[in-house]
């Protein structure tokens, strides 16, 4: 059996791209639209869903990572992440996947959120996994895709502490993400580095 370093904890935990769970403050937005900020039984609903999300959202970059992995170690700045520049095996990648799964459905489960706030997360899945095996290959889909992502978070930040959510807010949301992945689209083509 392959044992464990320091070194895979240290490669997993870059893989799961800590640097990234920004994003899922979006879950947020409806609390301050709401005026629920400083409720404490609204506060403690988001940040469970918060920690969902990014404990999902990292188990989609592991999956985009393994997808990726040959694509990426031709990449200038991408082949430094941990599979394409070894850190971490294939192997290792996948029982970190099933972990962060695992891990996300136990969390879930245990902080009881919604079977509606639950679709959405499955359909966040859902969409990051057509992303990740052929959507991302479209450009303007794969724009639409990412965006939505966005989206999904703020719609279900406001279900699960029972605010309205209104068009305005969600369609704010979308294209505020748009521009930005539209923004670094841009960038790597500049430089040459889109893949």
């Amino acid at each position: 059996m392959t044992s464990v370093t320091p070194r895979d904890f240290r490669a997993a935990f870059a893989m799961m791209r800590p640097s990234q769970w920004i994003k899922n403050l979006f879950v947020l937005v409806p609390l301050f639209f709401g005026h629920r900020l400083i409720v404490p039984e609204s506060l403690a609903l988001s940040l469970q869903l918060l920690v969902v999300f990014c404990l999902c959202s990292s188990a989609v970059y592991v999956v985009n990572d393994l997808c990726d992995a040959e694509l990426d170690a031709l990449h200038p700045t991408k082949k430094s992440r941990p599979l394409p520049s070894g850190a971490i095996t294939r192997t290792k990648a996948f029982v970190l996947l099933g972990f962060l799964a695992a891990l996300t459905v136990v969390v879930t489960l245990v902080s009881a959120i919604p079977a509606r706030v639950v679709s959405l997360l499955l359909l966040y899945v859902g969409l990051n996994l057509l992303y990740s095996f052929r959507l991302k290959k479209i450009p303007v889909l794969e724009l639409v895709l990412v965006a939505s992502g966005f989206a999904i978070r703020v719609v279900a930040g406001a279900m699960i502490v029972g605010i309205q959510y209104t068009g305005w807010m969600v369609v704010s949301a979308g294209l505020l993400s748009l521009l930005l992945v539209t923004g670094k689209r841009r960038v790597d083509l500049a430089n040459g580095h889109f893949s």
